[in-house]
């Protein structure tokens, strides 16, 4: 997946986060989905142009709030778990 955001700016950089956080976490939610995965990795190589700005990291690798996100929501997922197998 990728999620485009034109003319980004903060408020639409946050959207985007909260897009990628959200289906995330509906991934994690279905016992059908076996993969969450991002068509590419920085906006430097995306298949949608650079001015899009779809990826985690920006063309410069600097982790986007998207990234920050995602790697939020994995984390509270992990915690969920590591909780449920110490009871």
């Amino acid at each position: 997946m990728d999620v485009k955001c034109s003319n980004c700016d903060a408020t639409r950089l946050q959207a985007q986060a909260q897009m990628y956080a959200e289906i995330l976490q509906a991934c994690l939610d279905s016992v059908n989905c076996k993969s969450f995965e991002t068509w590419g990795i920085f906006d430097g190589d995306t298949w949608v142009g650079t001015e899009k700005a779809p990826l985690l990291y920006d063309v410069n690798w600097q982790p986007k709030p998207a990234y920050t996100a995602v790697l939020a929501t994995l984390q509270a997922h992990a915690a969920k778990i590591e909780a449920a197998a110490a009871q």
